[in-house]
């Protein structure tokens, strides 16, 4: 089955990202692209639960004299989804730069963060919604001498524009490597389904039983998808049979 790596192209790659779930993957590859790329002691990781640890996804030391440190709140979709709530974009902002980190060691130290979500803002209330609380949060810091700069924001076309020069270095990492074949393994498992539901239809029964239908239901839905987000990927077998 063909597979294209996501890396090859910004195009590609930003499909590939627009895909990725919070857990595991989107907080993971930021993960490596602060620890890998820019050389910051992660010093603070998700947790396993709902809510983050102390509000913060991750947190990453940028200078270990100073203790200074960077918040990265990563979220999957776009910003009018994700705005609001106790486990909000908003609240985990807040918290993220409000509430102190747990040791000594980094208590009221300079700090600032990073918004990270895989897709665009949503709508322009939104995006002001989201710019008033931000802008809030940083006078809070600045009066109080703790801002490192202003928080800055990732949306899907920032992060690829971000991660796309360094392709080669994450294609050498162990994380973002497993995520690659775990997109590829579906993908084949999806592609292989569809050629047998396109030979299994193919039979055109007069009389199709309750499975016959199920199957082209499941198959027709797949197809769906397949052809709004990649419609290049795959053909009919007699499209295939007609290239010929």
């Amino acid at each position: 089955m063909m597979w294209i790596d996501p890396w090859t192209t910004k195009e590609g790659l930003r499909w590939h990202l627009s895909k990725y779930i919070e857990r595991d993957e989107l907080d993971l590859l930021v993960q490596v692209y602060v620890r890998e790329i820019l050389g910051h002691r992660i010093i603070c990781r998700p947790s396993r639960g709902k809510y983050g640890e102390q509000g913060k996804d991750i947190a990453a030391c940028e200078d270990e004299e100073t203790k200074s440190y960077c918040a990265y709140v990563v979220k999957c979709g776009n910003l009018r989804g994700n705005l609001d709530g106790k486990y909000g974009l908003l609240q985990q902002l807040e918290d993220a730069l409000l509430i102190e980190l747990e040791g000594s060691d980094f208590r009221d130290k300079l700090r600032s963060a990073v918004v990270v979500h895989n897709g665009d803002e949503g709508n322009r209330g939104s995006l002001a919604k989201y710019e008033k609380c931000r802008e809030s949060l940083e006078d809070v810091l600045a009066a109080k001498g703790k801002l490192l700069r202003p928080v800055a924001r990732w949306d899907l076309d920032a992060l690829t524009e971000i991660l796309f020069p360094h392709g080669r270095k994450f294609k050498e990492m162990e994380e973002t490597v497993q995520i690659m074949e775990l997109q590829h393994e579906l993908h084949n498992k999806t592609m292989e389904f569809l050629h047998k539901t396109h030979l299994y239809l193919a039979e055109d029964r007069e009389d199709p039983e309750k499975s016959h239908v199920l199957l082209k239901e499941a198959h027709d839905e797949l197809m769906s998808s397949l052809s709004k987000y990649s419609p290049s990927l795959y053909r009919r077998p007699e499209e295939k049979h007609d290239a010929k």
